[in-house]
């Protein structure tokens, strides 16, 4: 019952995300496993730290031997070698009590986690107690990103990990040294592949050879160890590009995560995700130009202003979901007003008004009456209108304003007349974008 409740807090709130999956699951757990409820007579000497452990043991165990269940002969053996380690007697009902909780599930003579996520909620409580272990899944990061945003998010204080992360992020970056994110800022609409190519990509003699390429992307970062299992194997990551994507994604959760940090080390690790989310982009762009030289030319323009304006949008809000935590404010201010780019500061200010931090549409008012690339205004202008239509509850005033930004950036960016504001509001009103009439063809 209680998992049905919590399960249902996601099917209900489908936007809904904790800031920390850590601390969420563990307040769950202890909810699930009675920490706070008198114990039975039987179970008075298994308190719920007892429980956690054993449950992170045998967490520990499944990921060891690469599997997700444990026959019930094994699961018996298990639970008697772990009280005898302990000198202790092992409770009689332990296995109907962890069933009973929901934590547990008994099929088919197997015992397993009713749910992969506790399964990687215990691996990463296994991680706080056992180095050797921690070190095992940092080498097979990306088979455990999970385990290591749990773990994260539990410990709030981990440098060590950042700082790891931090190290191959380095690596996969110089994977691609000849990509500078200061020619985001020149792109434009018709010729973003083009010029991205031209001012930072390859020489003409070594187009030919990635054309030929099956992969747009070398893969030249050694391949780190996956977990394999024969429930859910996962498969190995075959792109430098998409390698370097979920490299810094979990980078990313796990700054989330460090709340405890010292503000200097949290603004340097921010301001690298940042820089590094701009450097993914500009070798997107740069790869992606086969693709579109190879399209039909009929799709051509379209897939140039798709790769143009929406896949910017699309990483940005991967940027927001992976980092995006209230409590890092002020260095995302700081982040801003220091951006060296405006795609960088792009970057930033969208995380910040994606939180609905404090004077974040007057940020981005300031931010569009000084920037000038069309590009840039076009992906600015879908990200108002995303929030224009996306935030039902904002009040009447908060919408107005945005109402007007989103004029005025109309207005400059598609030299609409000024008598033809009032008409243009009224389109988004109705909550629909009439695309004709922004481009002046009526």
């Amino acid at each position: 019952m209680v998992v049905s409740l919590f399960l249902r807090i996601f099917e209900v709130e489908p936007d809904f995300e904790a800031i920390n999956r850590g601390l969420l699951f563990q307040q769950f757990i202890e909810i699930l496993l009675n920490k706070l409820r008198p114990a039975d007579p039987e179970m008075r000497s298994f308190d719920f730290a007892h429980k956690v452990r054993l449950l992170a043991m045998l967490a520990r165990r499944m990921s060891d031997e690469n599997r997700y269940s444990l026959h019930e002969t094994d699961w018996n053996d298990f639970l008697e070698q772990y009280f005898q380690s302990l000198g202790m007697r092992k409770p009689d009902r332990i296995t109907e009590d962890f069933i009973d909780s929901g934590v547990l599930v008994k099929a088919g003579g197997e015992l397993f986690f009713r749910f992969r996520v506790f399964e990687e909620y215990f691996c990463a409580q296994a991680m706080m107690e056992d180095p050797a272990f921690k070190k095992r899944v940092l080498d097979s990061y990306l088979s455990f990103a999970n385990e290591i945003d749990f773990f994260t998010g539990l410990k709030r204080n981990t440098l060590d990990v950042l700082e790891y992360l931090g190290g191959i992020l380095q690596q996969a970056r110089e994977q691609f040294p000849d990509v500078d994110i200061r020619h985001l800022d020149k792109i434009e609409i018709d010729q973003v592949l083009v010029r991205i190519m031209q001012e930072t990509g390859p020489k003409q003699e070594d187009k030919q050879d990635i054309i030929q390429r099956k992969d747009a992307i070398v893969d030249t970062i050694e391949e780190p160890p996956v977990r394999q299992t024969d429930a859910k194997p996962k498969p190995h990551v075959k792109s430098a590009w998409l390698r370097f994507f979920l490299t810094l994604t979990l980078y990313a959760r796990v700054l989330r995560n460090c709340e405890f940090l010292p503000a200097d080390q949290k603004s340097l690790a921010l301001q690298t995700t940042v820089l590094d989310s701009c450097t993914l982009l500009a070798v997107f762009f740069r790869e992606a130009e086969n693709i579109v030289n190879t399209a039909d030319d009929s799709v051509k323009d379209a897939l140039r202003y798709f790769v143009g304006v929406w896949v910017p949008l699309l990483v940005q809000t991967a940027l927001t979901q992976s980092v995006g935590n209230p409590k890092l404010e002020y260095q995302l201010k700081a982040l801003i007003e220091s951006a060296s780019t405006d795609f960088v500061r792009f970057m930033a200010l969208s995380v910040y008004s994606d939180l609905e931090l404090p004077n974040h549409l007057q940020k981005f008012k300031e931010f569009l009456s000084r920037l000038e690339n069309p590009c840039l205004q076009e992906i600015c202008l879908y990200k108002l209108l995303f929030y224009y239509h996306s935030r039902t509850n904002a009040s009447r005033p908060t919408l107005t304003y945005v109402e007007e930004i989103i004029a005025d950036l109309g207005a400059k960016l598609h030299k609409y007349r000024p008598k033809e504001r009032g008409k243009y509001m009224q389109s988004l009103r109705k909550g629909w974008l009439n695309r004709r009439f922004v481009e002046g063809e009526q």
